[in-house]
């Protein structure tokens, strides 16, 4: 840098002398302006990171579908809603078995569109609003008819383990065909 540079840039003179060359770098530059040795660097606060654990579950297990439903049931059993449902279904469940009583056909429940219960909170409690209400009308779970095309084969496994009966589309489709003359009770949840 020249002179003339160095004058505009802190004025000729400051406090009666001339700034040198080196005094202009010592102000610009926030680095020494010599090298220190390297050799004097030091790790002194260098900690080693250890590898990570390999976690094998990373993410918890979901409980099986089954204990999940047994709670669902248990808490639908309980409430006040359920009770006020269950006298409704009952009255209209005496007034179809008076009107159909010169047969003794077993009632049959087909039940269409439920959902996955292995998937879905709302499929599994319909699913136990199902299995509570068979109960208190005295259905056996033989006689429930289930199909949905979203049944997954844990859904498959569920049904066969509450003895359901889980319907091909094609028998579904006979089951709706039919269901009048079977005495069947249809329940679209």
């Amino acid at each position: 840098m020249n002179r003339f540079a160095l004058d505009l840039l802190f004025g000729s003179q400051a406090n009666g002398h001339r700034h040198s060359r080196n005094a202009y770098f010592q102000i610009l530059s926030p680095f020494p302006t010599a090298i220190e040795d390297s050799s004097t660097f030091m790790y002194s606060d260098f900690t080693t990171v250890k590898s990570r654990k390999k976690r094998k579950n990373k993410y918890p297990k979901a409980p099986p579908t089954s204990d999940l439903l047994a709670a669902a049931r248990e808490e639908i059993r309980h409430s006040e809603w359920f009770a006020q449902c269950s006298q409704i279904i009952e009255n209209a469940w005496k007034t179809f078995s008076a009107v159909d009583a010169s047969t003794s056909r077993t009632p049959k429940v087909l039940c269409l569109g439920l959902g996955s219960p292995s998937s879905s909170q709302i499929a599994r409690v319909q699913l136990a609003f199902l299995a509570e209400t068979c109960k208190r009308l005295n259905v056996a779970h033989d006689m429930v008819f289930v199909y949905d095309p979203v049944f997954t084969p844990e859904d498959m496994e569920l049904f066969t383990e509450l003895q359901m009966i889980v319907l091909s589309e094609t028998r579904a489709q006979r089951r709706l065909c039919v269901g009048s003359a079977d005495n069947i009770l249809h329940a679209s949840l």
